[in-house]
């Protein structure tokens, strides 16, 4: 019960961040239109990329899954039926060996959740369970393997430069169409607290912060509602 007579960081002083321009608009940027990713599939086609991790990528766009979630998606957990995928598991997508099939709970409460797929996100179920190489995992590599971090955000960074073009403000990665995921429902006016469930936030303010990067849709929206007044 006795008290120090001088606080040992009194003096100590924090660095402050000087964020520049172009770290702001890197932040602004970490997103993909839908149309910016027809672009991207359109590429990978023609110039035959691989197949499987084009998909993926269309998935993630299409469900706003996080990879370890894609990864740890076992067929048992899809049905055709009813058009819903149940997001159980993750796997570390980092691991190799008989670790990268070790399957963990989410890392939240919400994160497990039950999610509606549209019909092209079962075209692309159904590719995997017909091309599949595994008995449990409906995303697995042309050897059978699950799905690894490096290679899918490699192949995402690449094809997007290659398409979209090399942009100093803007980093292309897999968790980029999560965010573009989040966007696109915004953008439907879908509310906030289904988004939530969707994606598996627990807090309102990390779907807040992508959805403050108001879309130009969004903003022509805007400009035509105040028009109208």
């Amino acid at each position: 019960m006795t008290y120090i007579g001088l606080n040992p960081v009194s003096n100590v002083v924090l660095p402050k961040h000087n964020s520049s321009v172009e770290d702001f608009e890197i932040s602004e940027n970490k997103t993909i239109t839908y149309d910016e990713l027809k672009i991207v599939l359109e590429y990978c086609h023609k110039h035959n990329k691989n197949q499987r991790l084009t998909f993926i990528m269309e998935f993630l766009f299409l469900t706003g899954l996080r990879l370890e979630e894609l990864g740890g998606l076992q067929k048992s957990s899809v049905d055709f039926q009813k058009q819903t995928i149940k997001i159980k598991h993750v796997i570390d997508t980092k691991a190799i060996g008989v670790n990268s099939r070790k399957l963990y709970l989410p890392k939240t409460f919400a994160s497990r959740r039950e999610i509606y797929v549209n019909d092209r996100c079962i075209e692309i179920l159904k590719w995997f369970f017909d091309n599949s190489l595994d008995d449990d995992f409906v995303f697995t590599t042309m050897i059978g393997t699950t799905v690894k971090q490096s290679a899918t955000y490699l192949f995402v960074r690449n094809v997007c430069e290659a398409s979209l073009g090399k942009q100093k403000n803007r980093k292309y990665n897999v968790h980029m169409l999560r965010h573009a995921h989040i966007s696109l429902l915004a953008e439907l006016d879908i509310p906030i607290k289904a988004t939530m469930k969707r994606v598996g936030h627990s807090q309102e303010s990390t779907t807040l912060r992508i959805y403050s990067h108001v879309s130009q849709k969004m903003n022509d929206s805007i400009m035509r509602k105040l028009n109208e007044i």
